[in-house]
């Protein structure tokens, strides 16, 4: 159990980590990069998915697997 736990852990680690990335390096860069704030959110928005969709889908396959959690 304690390897599941890890696992679970591991992944929510990684999503806030990810949000505080992306809070605090990816938005402001591409707000000051990119040629307009439209283009920018787009931008973070599309990212901010792609995270939130791989952490959701590594928590669901391992409650899938481990239902005891």
């Amino acid at each position: 159990m304690s390897f599941l736990r890890y696992l679970m852990l591991l992944s929510l680690v990684v999503w806030i980590g990810g949000l505080i990335f992306f809070a605090f390096v990816l938005a402001p860069t591409a707000f000051q990069v990119l040629p307009n704030t439209h283009l920018a959110g787009n931008m973070v928005g599309r990212a901010l998915s792609k995270l939130h969709w791989i952490v959701d889908h590594l928590q669901r396959r391992i409650s899938r697997q481990f239902p005891a959690l």
